[in-house]
């Protein structure tokens, strides 16, 4: 009964820190690869210290659409790209004000996250269960 009882306890605890699993990083390298492709970028680029906007801007997106595709968390994504939790929200943050003022901007979001939802389903991957989604 203790065992058992210190198991549940180490799961959540697991669950409370956020931890990421295979599926995670696999949703998240295929959407960075499908904003990528329509940028000239790799994961590589996505994941480097480059501050350039040719490389931020792209970037930030990824964080975005990772955000609100998956319902990760910025600590996870963050995680996942080498930035910590403060960078993921300003990113985020900056592609929404981005989403709000630029229409042709939004259509291309509105196009990759078709792309990244057609392309998650043709790999199996499920994001948090988000068939549904349909912006």
């Amino acid at each position: 009964m203790l065992e058992k009882a210190l198991r549940l306890k180490q799961q959540v605890a697991e669950l409370e820190k956020g931890q990421l699993n295979g599926n995670d990083r696999a949703i998240a390298k295929l959407i960075a690869d499908e904003v990528g492709k329509g940028f000239g970028l790799d994961y590589s680029a996505m994941c480097s210290r480059s501050r350039r906007k040719s490389i931020s801007k792209p970037r930030q997106l990824v964080f975005y659409l990772c955000h609100t595709l998956t319902g990760l968390s910025s600590n996870q994504i963050g995680e996942l790209f080498f930035r910590d939790h403060g960078t993921v929200l300003h990113g985020e943050s900056c592609t929404e004000d981005r989403l709000a003022t630029d229409k042709q901007f939004a259509a291309t979001v509105k196009d990759l996250k078709a792309t990244c939802l057609n392309r998650l389903r043709e790999a199996g991957l499920n994001p948090q269960g988000l068939w549904w989604v349909n912006e």
